[in-house]
């Protein structure tokens, strides 16, 4: 995603989506108050990037070969990669850190240039 969205761009279910994330990081924060202690003053702006993402993942069937992660330049919200597990089993859309990215990325060019593919 881009680092920002035009509002026009987000529609009524991106915000059902965002709210469920929203919700289910605050309930989060509050059984781990020591894993946030360090986040407290920013605000967990991924939680509407996070939600147009599992909008647009469940509208398209939840391939099973997708996941979340921030482009390379963009700032990852801190509180979804603090949580990341655990948005991956609640929502099934894998959030990946950077580094978690370029591996999976690495992983997948290998395979493809294995099989004779070759992605420039």
């Amino acid at each position: 995603m881009s680092d920002e969205v035009e509002l026009s761009e987000i529609t009524d279910e991106n915000l059902v989506w965002a709210n469920k994330v929203s919700g289910y990081i605050k309930r989060l924060a509050e059984e781990y108050p020591s894993r946030i202690t360090n986040l407290s003053t920013i605000a967990p702006y991924g939680s509407l990037e996070y939600g147009m993402a599992l909008e647009h993942w469940n509208k398209i069937g939840r391939p099973d070969d997708s996941w979340f992660s921030y482009d390379e330049g963009q700032k990852e919200c801190p509180w979804l990669m603090e949580f990341r597990k655990e948005l991956t089993k609640e929502f099934g859309l894998p959030v990946y850190n950077k580094d978690e990215t370029k591996l999976r990325d690495k992983i997948a060019q290998q395979r493809l240039t294995d099989n004779g593919w070759h992605i420039n």
